[in-house]
């Protein structure tokens, strides 16, 4: 077991340059005397918080042990204290940058690894932070809502950490989440579906179209039934695999839909979401403005009371 400590400035800047180093020497050692040595790292302010260097099957096995062991400390809150993802980071370094069978080892980019960006998305693409704040945001994911966000291994960003978490829109929404899940995670193997990342119909896809449905429309308070039953037919044969039972939901939401866009009704929710769909869509990290004004409508407002996910 280890006193977590954090890195100060110096410390911080010693292990970026290990990371620089590998480019050039993949074999290199991580330098883990950094770690105890006081010019460069001391105490954390969380207090006694105790680790031990162990397997994690995956992300979320990492988010709940790291939970545990700030909890156990008395840290109740989001633990967010500079340098000590770094820290953490490097004392984890063999499970988030593994060598492979010739000791070589590949970072990747620098903020999977130091928590050092500008921009408040990358910061969240840290191996460690990023599965640590979802565990936080989402209060462990018990109903299934983070399977897919942390399904992958640990030195895994994965395609779903920069899709699907770095919208805030979607990631505000446990429904979106869940029906993420349910459609792309496969439970049994524990871990994504062969194909999920399809540019047509697969993670990519869901992500953009529900990112591009008008803001006025209320993600955050829908199911993930709901979220299910928006999908237009592309998405069909994932929720054929996954045996759906949104189909009565579907059928109901397309029937009852005629939102006026533009001067013009839809008759069916069917020709909303093509015209949607039919857009030059582009992704969109957290703001959605949509091409032309319309009433806030919704599942709720269509007289559609949302099932639980």
């Amino acid at each position: 077991m280890a006193l977590v400590r954090r890195f100060n400035d110096a410390g911080v800047g010693a292990f970026a340059d290990y990371l620089r180093r590998l480019t050039d020497d993949a074999a290199e050692s991580p330098p883990n005397a950094l770690l105890e040595d006081p010019r460069y790292s001391q105490p954390s302010e969380l207090g006694n918080v105790q680790v031990a260097r162990r397997h994690f099957a995956d992300r979320g096995a990492f988010a709940r042990y790291i939970d545990e062991r700030f909890r156990e400390a008395g840290s109740v809150g989001t633990v967010d204290e500079p340098g000590l993802w770094e820290w953490l980071s490097l004392y984890y370094f063999d499970a988030v940058c593994p060598a492979d069978t010739q000791g070589r080892r590949r970072p990747g980019a620098t903020n999977r690894h130091l928590v050092n960006s500008a921009f408040a998305r990358r910061r969240n693409r840290h191996l460690l932070r990023g599965p640590y704040l979802l565990h936080r945001r989402h209060e462990g994911g018990v109903d299934g809502e983070l399977d897919l966000l942390l399904g992958y291994p640990l030195h895994v960003h994965g395609v779903a950490a920069t899709h699907l978490a770095e919208r805030s829109r979607l990631l505000a929404s446990r429904g979106v989440l869940l029906a993420a899940s349910r459609l792309y995670f496969d439970p049994v193997a524990h871990k994504p579906k062969r194909g999920y990342a399809d540019e047509f119909n697969g993670l990519r896809a869901f992500c953009v179209f529900l990112n591009n449905l008008p803001a006025s429309f209320d993600l955050a308070s829908v199911s993930a039934d709901t979220v299910l039953a928006l999908l237009p037919s592309p998405f069909d044969v994932w929720l054929e695999s996954v045996g759906d039972q949104t189909h009565d939901l579907r059928q109901a939401m397309r029937t009852r839909a005629e939102p006026d866009f533009g001067g013009s009704t839809a008759s069916t929710l069917d020709g909303l979401l093509q015209r949607v769909q039919d857009r030059a869509l582009r992704p969109r990290s957290d703001v959605c403005v949509p091409t032309c004004s319309a009433p806030a409508w919704s599942p709720r407002t269509m007289g559609i009371a949302p099932r639980p996910g």
